[in-house]
């Protein structure tokens, strides 16, 4: 007969491995959903509007509300420029002429460059460049985390709008449109011209790529118009009814861009042709906000202080959130947020179903710059020469 000590040590010994498997799998189940924490907490924000579609989106998902602020940077003039952010570091214009590169966690200042111009551009990070263009009509590209300058280019027009970027044989190039009525593609490491692609008018928005090989760019001259982004040469363009101040966003084979007339239109990119048009009234109903597409909506906003929502396929409006300012600031959604600043001063968190105000966060001064969210904050500019940083944990 065995010994029944020995059955005893037996089922002690199994039990422990047990124990030890379990705590085991609890552990690395913890630093499983940690590291996921950490991965989400590090979305990047490379590009005015999220994406080179332009979408507005925020795939940010650790930050909750309520919110408070966490920092402030002091530049020393209006910050209408948007931020962007990849790995610790935040990178804005100032009209004081120089860009910043920030911590994300405290707003310590990294390093700046100074420009003769103002810098309302949104800057571009690709890679481990930033690029960014200024009033006086030059884009830069700079090494993002040393701010030595790699090159310049020098157009004939102030730049107002961010860049964006495309592949051409292995080969990045960015697009940077000017106010001498240019869209230029530039190689992004030699700084060298590609081509450059006239409109006739200014060229104050951005391009937005469509299906790869093509950009969409709405111009001054009130037409929204399709380019091949290979050679700069135009497979289209549609009329509208006024100059395009706004930046463009694209979803399938749709763009949406409001124009200065007080129109906001849904355009299909194959068949040129307008889908659907809102028409806002009064004098002050300009759409110099770039809108958001979200789920079966997209919202932008206006200087007749309204945030609006409309289904994207029908144009229906479903809600319209008022502001006590004009608004050039453009929304981003948020899960199921839209988050957005003010001429009125303030920033606004309503909601994206029904446009209720879930909260506000009032700053003093105007706000024209549009809104990032990732690394569980919410960074934004304003005309009072700061850069806040809003969430619900100390730096």
């Amino acid at each position: 007969m065995s010994n029944p000590k020995n059955k005893i040590w037996l089922l002690f010994f199994i039990l422990a491995l047990v124990a030890a498997f379990c705590w085991q799998k609890q552990s690395n189940r913890a630093e499983l959903k940690k590291q996921i924490q950490q991965q989400e907490s590090k979305s990047p924000w490379p590009v005015y509007r999220a994406d080179t579609s332009f979408s507005g989106v925020s795939q940010e998902r650790i930050l909750s509300l309520p919110l408070k602020l966490l920092w402030k940077f002091p530049t020393k003039d209006e910050v209408k420029s948007s931020p962007v952010i990849n790995q610790g570091m935040l990178f804005i214009g100032s009209n004081d002429g120089r860009l910043y590169a920030l911590k994300t966690k405290d707003g310590q200042k990294i390093w700046d460059f100074s420009v003769e111009g103002r810098i309302e551009a949104a800057p571009f990070l690709l890679e481990d460049k930033v690029y960014f263009g200024s009033s006086e009509g030059k884009v830069y590209a700079m090494y993002a985390q040393t701010g030595k300058l790699l090159w310049s280019y020098e157009t004939q027009g102030k730049i107002l709008a961010s860049a964006n970027s495309f592949v051409k044989e292995s080969n990045s190039y960015i697009l940077a449109g000017s106010y001498d009525n240019f869209l230029y593609s530039i190689h992004a490491i030699s700084g060298e011209l590609l081509w450059k692609y006239e409109t006739e008018s200014y060229v104050n928005g951005s391009a937005v790529l469509w299906e790869k090989d093509k950009a969409v760019l709405g111009g001054c001259d009130a037409h929204l118009h399709i380019l091949s982004l290979q050679e700069g040469k135009p497979t289209g363009k549609i009329k509208l009814a006024a100059h395009i101040g706004a930046s463009p966003a694209v979803e399938g084979n749709v763009a949406f861009v409001g124009h200065y007339a007080g129109g906001f239109a849904c355009i299909d990119l194959v068949e040129q042709k307008i889908l659907w048009e809102y028409k806002s009234s009064g004098s002050k109903s300009a759409f110099l906000s770039s809108p958001a597409i979200a789920q079966d909506r997209v919202l932008v906003c206006s200087r007749d202080g309204f945030c609006y929502c409309f289904h994207k396929k029908t144009g229906e409006k479903i809600w319209a959130f008022r502001t006590k300012g004009e608004i050039d600031s453009s929304p981003v959604v948020w899960e199921n947020r839209v988050v957005f600043g003010s001429g009125d001063g303030r920033l606004y968190i309503v909601s994206l179903e029904k446009g209720n105000l879930i909260e506000s966060h009032e700053i003093g001064f105007s706000i024209a710059s549009s809104p990032a969210i990732a690394e569980g904050k919410i960074f934004i500019g304003c005309d009072d020469g700061y850069v806040y940083a809003f969430g619900n944990d100390a730096p």
